[in-house]
């Protein structure tokens, strides 16, 4: 128990921390603390610490070294597709140029048939209207002769003479056709 006297002297005195007195022993214990402290953290956390730290290092570095292989690899393979894809371009080009080429020449070709078949079908034409032509003139030519023939045996009897009217007709026909 404590005594009244010595109650007294540590109310008087304030708080232990700032009498003067304590302070060597405070002094001594607070540098033996700061040295196991010290001899604790050399000797066990910071060589945890810095493996820790040494250990990621190097997993980032390795991490790093993998991303830009990974990025090159990626790089390249963007290239070799680049470039298949303009090979297979160009040879895409080259198959539909060929097949224009032959589609062309297929339609020329056809088109000359039908052409060379129109131009014969159009000279047989042409040579069945001029013998159709040369038939109705001949037609006409004798149906005119002995219309006018008829005409003048009715207005003139026995004055009609077949060489004169046929000559008068080929006249009257050949300024027709002049008009």
């Amino acid at each position: 128990m404590a005594t009244p006297a010595h109650a007294a002297a540590e109310q008087s005195a304030g708080m232990p921390q700032l009498d003067f007195s304590t302070y060597p022993a405070q002094i001594f214990w607070a540098a033996v603390a700061l040295f196991v402290l010290y001899r604790y953290l050399s000797r066990r956390a910071i060589p945890q610490m810095e493996a820790a730290l040494a250990a990621r290092h190097e997993a980032i570095g390795g991490s790093l070294e993998a991303a830009a292989a990974a990025r090159r690899e990626a790089g390249q393979a963007e290239a070799d597709y680049q470039k298949s894809l303009a090979e297979a371009r160009a040879r895409a080009q080259a198959t539909l140029a060929e097949a224009k080429a032959r589609s062309d020449a297929a339609l020329a070709a056809r088109l000359a048939e039908a052409d060379a078949s129109i131009a014969g079908k159009t000279a047989a034409g042409e040579a069945r209207i001029a013998g159709i032509r040369a038939s109705a003139e001949t037609d006409v030519r004798s149906v005119a002769s002995e219309a006018a023939a008829a005409i003048l045996e009715r207005f003139l009897p026995g004055k009609a003479d077949a060489a004169e009217v046929s000559r008068a007709v080929e006249d009257g026909l050949a300024g027709l056709k002049r008009s």
